[in-house]
C-alpha cells in the first residue's frame, strides 16, 4: 500500500516551476532580454531536475515495499452515487501526486533531458525573431508531461496527455508562416486525436468495473486500479477485460507512433531540431509507453492484449526500419528510427518484460536527444556555409522554405541543408558534433558496451525466451534480430554520408563547429549514452529498483541460450556496419547523386522494392485516398444526404406548411366591418343552435 506523505509536498515544484516559466514568458517574455527569457526557462527546467534528484534519493533510500508515496492535494471533482441506480458508482478525484519508481525515473528524464535540450535551444533558436514565444511552449510542454507522468489517476493522466498534444501541435507548426509546418502540426493533432478516442473508452471502461480512476490508494480512501485488480477479474469477462485493455493500447499507438497511427511523427520533423529531441526522441512519444507500463498489472490479465502489443511492436519495429534505409533527410531518417525503437519498447512490454521497456525509454532518450541535437548542430554547419540571404542562423535553415523536403528523385535539392546528400567530409570540421553522434549511433546499433547493446538485448532475449509470445519464439526473436542489423546499417549510413568522403557541396567545405551551448548538452548526452548499462547503471539494479511500479521480470526457462543469442545479435550488427562502410567507402566521388544512388540501390536492388521502400511503402499515399479524399467524399455525400435532404428537408416541410396555413387564415381577415359583423351573426347561431339542441336532447 502506498503511502500518504505531507513531507513530500515540495514535489509540487516540479511541474509548477516550469508552469511559472511559462506564466512569464507568456505574458512579458517578448519585453525581456533574450537571455533573460531563455535563461528563465532553462533554470525552471534545471530546477525541476534538482527537486526530482531529491524524490529519487527518497524513494531509493525507503525500503523495497514501501517505495509509492502519495502526496496530497485537493479535491478536483465529486459526484455522488446515483440513489436510483446503485450500479452507478461515486466518483471522486482528487488532485494529488503519485511518487514511486517509475515516476521518479520518468521525472529525471523529462527534466534532466528536457533541461538539456533547453540549454541548446538558448543558442539554437538565438536569432529566431519569436524567441520568448518558442520558450513559453516548451516550459508548457515539460509542464504538461510532468503532469501525465506524477498523476495519481487516470483524469490527471489524460490532461497531461491532451496536454502534451496541445503543446506538440504548437511546436511542430511553430514555423506556422510555412504549409508545410502548419500540415504535419494538423496532422499530428488529428491522428492524436483519433488515438485519444481509445484512450477516453477505456477510462469509461476503468470507471465502471473498478470503481474510481485512482491509481493508487489516495485521499479519496477508495482503493486505486493498480492496489488490487480483483474487482475486474471478478466483474468483467475476459472479452471486456481484453476490449478494455486493447483500447488503452490504440490510443498508446497514437501518443507513441505504433502502426496504424505512426503517420504524424515522421512529419512532426518540420518542427525546430529541439522540438525533435524533446517531444519525438525523449518524452512524449514514450508517453504510451509509461501508460501501459503503469497498468502492468491489468494488462497482464489478458494473453490477447499482451500479444497484440508484443506483434504490433516487433512490426513497426521492422517497418520504420526498412523505411528508413532510404531517407536523405537527415532529421527523417532520426524520426523512422524513433518509431523502430518505440516498437522495441512495446515489444518489450508485450512480453511482459516491462522493465527492459522502460530501461530502454531511458537510454534511448540519451542517445536519441543526443543524434537529433547533434543533427541540428550539423544543419547549422551546412546552413552556414550556404550563406542564403536570411538563413544566417540554424532555426532559420528550417523556417525556410528548403527545409525538411523529402525528394522522390535522384538528385538532392542544392539548397537544402538537411539533405545528406549535400554534406560529407565534415568530420574535420565539426569534429564535437561528429564524435558525439558517432557515439550515440553506436550506442543505438548495439555494439557493446553502449548502453544500446544492454537495452536491446534484454528486450530480444526476453522476447524470444516468454511464454506470453511463445515461449521460444524464434520467429519474435528473429524479426527483432533483423531489425536491430538493419539499425545499425542505416544509421551508420548517416554516419558516413554526413561525416566521411569527399565534402559534395561548397557549403560542406566551409562549416564549422556550434557554439559550446549546443555541444555541451552533446557531450552529456554522448556519455550517458556510452555509459549506461556498465558504468552508471546496470541493466539488474535498474530492474530491481522498478519492480515496485512493473512488477517482476518473467521467469527464464533456458537462461544457457542468453550468451549465444546475444554473441550472435552482436557478430550480425558489427557484420552490418561493416557492409555499410564498405558499400560507401567503395562509391566513386564523381556527381553527388549518382555514387550515393547507386550505394542505396544496391541495398534492396534497382527494381520496385526500391521505390516501393523509398516512397515509404505508399502509406501517406494511401490514407490521403481512404482518409482524406473517400474522406471528404462521404462527408459531401452524409451533407447531402442527411442534413440537407433530411434535416433541412424537416424544417423546411414544417416552415412551408405552417405558411400554407396561415397563408388560408389570412384570407378571413379582410379589414371590413360587415364581414366581422356577420362571422359575429353567424357564430352567435351556432351557439344557439347548439345550445337548443342540448336542451331538447336533455329534455
Amino acid at each position: 500500500m502506498p503511502h500518504i506523505d505531507t513531507s513530500l509536498t515540495y514535489a509540487w515544484l516540479i511541474p509548477l516551476l516550469p508552469l511559472i516559466g511559462f506564466v512569464i514568458n507568456g505574458s512579458i517574455g517578448g519585453k525581456l532580454p533574450k537571455a533573460v527569457s531563455g535563461g528563465l526557462a532553462t533554470a525552471a527546467v534545471f530546477g525541476s531536475f534538482i527537486a526530482a534528484i531529491s524524490l529519487f534519493l527518497k524513494v531509493t533510500g525507503a525500503p523495497d515495499d514501501a517505495r509509492t508515496f502519495v502526496v496530497p492535494g485537493f479535491q478536483w471533482l465529486g459526484i455522488g452515487a446515483d440513489v436510483l441506480n446503485p450500479a452507478i458508482h461515486s466518483l471522486q478525484v482528487n488532485f494529488e501526486l503519485l511518487i514511486d519508481p517509475l515516476s521518479v525515473l520518468m521525472m529525471l528524464i523529462i527534466t534532466g533531458v528536457g533541461g538539456l535540450i533547453h540549454l541548446y535551444s538558448t543558442a539554437y533558436m538565438a536569432a529566431d525573431k519569436n524567441y520568448s514565444r518558442f520558450f513559453t511552449y516548451l516550459n508548457l510542454f515539460v509542464f504538461f508531461m510532468l503532469l501525465l507522468v506524477m498523476g495519481n489517476n487516470f483524469l490527471q493522466l489524460f490532461v497531461g496527455w491532451e496536454g502534451v498534444g496541445l503543446c506538440s501541435y504548437l511546436l511542430i507548426g511553430y514555423f506556422f508562416e510555412k504549409k508545410s509546418a502548419g500540415d504535419a502540426a494538423k496532422k499530428a493533432f488529428i491522428v492524436n486525436r483519433i488515438g485519444d478516442v481509445g484512450v477516453l473508452i477505456g477510462m469509461f471502461m476503468i470507471f465502471k468495473y473498478f470503481g474510481t480512476l485512482d491509481f493508487h490508494f489516495g485521499t479519496s480512501g477508495v482503493p486505486g486500479i493498480l492496489d488490487s485488480v480483483a474487482p475486474l477479474a471478478a466483474h468483467a469477462s475476459q472479452a471486456v477485460v481484453t476490449t478494455l485493455l486493447l483500447m488503452l493500447f490504440f490510443g498508446a499507438t497514437g501518443k507513441s507512433a505504433q502502426i496504424p497511427l505512426y503517420v504524424w511523427l515522421p512529419d512532426a520533423m518540420e518542427g525546430p531540431t529541439p522540438v525533435s529531441a524533446l517531444i519525438h526522441a525523449a518524452t512524449m512519444v514514450t508517453a504510451g509507453i509509461y501508460m501501459v507500463s503503469r497498468m502492468h498489472s491489468v494488462f497482464v490479465l489478458s494473453d490477447t492484449a499482451m500479444i497484440t502489443v508484443a506483434v504490433i511492436g516487433i512490426a513497426t519495429a521492422l517497418f520504420a526500419a526498412t523505411i528508413g534505409l532510404m531517407q536523405n533527410d537527415i532529421k527523417r531518417v532520426l524520426a523512422y528510427s524513433t518509431v523502430s525503437q518505440l516498437g522495441y519498447m512495446f515489444a518489450a512490454c508485450g512480453a511482459g518484460a516491462f522493465a527492459a521497456g522502460m530501461y530502454h525509454v531511458m537510454t534511448h532518450a540519451f542517445f536519441k536527444a543526443c543524434l537529433f541535437l547533434g543533427s541540428g548542430s550539423v544543419i547549422h554547419a551546412i546552413e552556414h556555409g550556404m550563406h542564403a540571404k536570411g538563413h544566417d542562423n540554424p532555426a532559420a535553415a528550417e523556417h525556410g522554405d528548403v527545409g525538411n523536403h523529402e525528394l522522390v528523385g535522384d538528385g538532392p535539392d542544392p539548397h537544402d541543408p538537411q539533405d545528406m546528400r549535400n554534406m560529407g567530409g565534415l568530420f574535420g570540421r565539426i569534429k564535437i558534433t561528429a564524435v558525439t553522434m558517432i557515439i550515440a549511433t553506436c550506442a543505438i546499433a548495439g555494439l557493446p558496451p553502449l548502453s544500446g547493446y544492454w537495452s536491446k538485448g534484454e528486450i530480444l532475449w526476453y522476447s524470444w525466451s516468454v511464454s506470453s509470445v511463445g515461449g521460444e519464439n524464434w520467429v519474435f526473436w528473429g524479426v527483432g534480430a533483423l531489425t536491430a542489423l538493419i539499425t545499425a546499417f542505416y544509421m551508420f549510413r548517416l554516419v558516413m554520408k554526413t561525416f566521411f568522403g569527399p565534402a559534395r557541396s561548397e557549403a560542406a567545405k566551409t562549416a564549422h563547429e556550434s557554439s559550446p551551448a549546443i555541444y555541451v548538452p552533446l557531450i552529456i548526452l554522448a556519455i550517458l549514452a556510452a555509459g549506461t548499462g556498465w558504468a552508471f547503471l546496470p541493466f539488474e539494479t535498474f530492474a530491481k529498483f522498478l519492480e515496485p511500479s512493473v512488477g517482476a521480470l518473467p521467469t527464464v526457462p533456458n537462461i544457457s541460450m542468453k550468451m549465444p543469442l546475444e554473441i550472435g545479435i552482436t557478430i550480425g550488427v558489427v557484420l552490418s556496419v561493416l557492409a555499410c562502410v564498405s558499400a560507401y567507402r567503395n562509391s566513386k566521388t564523381g556527381q553527388l547523386q549518382s555514387p550515393q544512388s547507386r550505394a542505396d540501390r544496391h541495398i534492396l536492388g534497382a527494381g520496385w522494392l526500391y521505390s516501393v521502400v523509398l516512397n515509404k511503402y505508399y502509406v501517406d499515399e494511401a490514407y490521403n485516398l481512404w482518409f482524406v479524399k473517400y474522406g471528404k467524399r462521404f462527408a459531401n455525400w452524409l451533407y447531402l444526404t442527411f442534413d440537407v435532404g433530411i434535416v433541412d428537408g424537416i424544417v423546411n416541410g414544417v416552415d412551408q406548411s405552417v405558411r400554407a396555413i396561415g397563408s388560408v387564415a389570412r384570407r378571413s381577415q379582410t379589414g371590413y366591418v360587415r364581414n366581422y359583423a356577420f362571422s359575429m351573426v353567424v357564430g352567435i347561431l351556432i351557439v344557439v343552435i347548439g345550445c337548443l339542441a342540448g336542451l331538447s336532447h336533455g329534455h
